[in-house]
């Protein structure tokens, strides 16, 4: 399964950059993608080139910062492409609920359990909900081995729906923006193992 997200996620990044949907996007994370990214994928074949991680970092913030609708109608040409074009075994009916339902920003590390790392999120109406999130191809407490702070610690990603858990997008950026106090309250009590205070999403939908 993993190779299967790794592959959407090839076709899905070289479709948008080059879509005339993202041309018209100005912000500045789509910005850097025109001039870092996109020079990478133009004049070559759908999915065929493999980026390295800076760039997909790159890349997926892009897409995120695009308008709603905007991104809504690059996904439906980018079904329409790939039906037509039909890569034999390949299943890309699930990049719809990535634009749908990806959540991406800033997340608090708070916990590693059996079934993946608790991640809290404050959203912009002020709602802090927590992501029971696993990785693409290892686990995120491995990913986080190295990390020089101990929990509760800030980090910059992207929550994906795939089948029935929340799959972190695999490219993970440390932030030294600060969490509101009511984000940085709840994290404390949830790292001192008051677990009950967030509710934690293990699935999207």
């Amino acid at each position: 399964q993993s190779q299967q997200v790794l592959t959407l996620i090839r076709f899905f990044h070289h479709f948008a950059l080059c879509s005339f949907e993202f041309d018209a996007t100005e912000t500045a994370e789509a910005e850097m993608a025109k001039v870092l990214v996109k020079p990478q994928l133009e004049g070559h074949d759908l999915g065929t080139v493999q980026l390295d991680m800076q760039s997909v970092s790159i890349a997926f913030a892009a897409i995120w910062s695009m308008d709603k609708e905007d991104r809504a109608d690059m996904v439906r040409n980018f079904q329409n492409t790939v039906k037509q074009v039909r890569f034999p075994g390949m299943d890309f009916s699930i990049v719809t609920e990535w634009s749908q339902q990806a959540v991406a920003g800033d997340f608090t590390v708070v916990k590693h359990t059996d079934r993946g790392t608790i991640l809290l999120r404050e959203h912009e109406d002020g709602e802090i909900q927590g992501y029971c999130a696993v990785g693409i191809t290892q686990s995120l407490e491995s990913l986080f081995q190295q990390h020089p702070e101990p929990m509760p610690f800030t980090v910059n990603t992207g929550l994906l729906p795939f089948k029935k858990v929340v799959l972190c997008q695999g490219t993970i950026m440390s932030t030294c923006k600060p969490s509101s106090p009511e984000l940085e309250a709840i994290a404390k009590r949830f790292v001192d193992g008051e677990e009950g205070v967030v509710r934690i999403i293990e699935r999207f939908g």
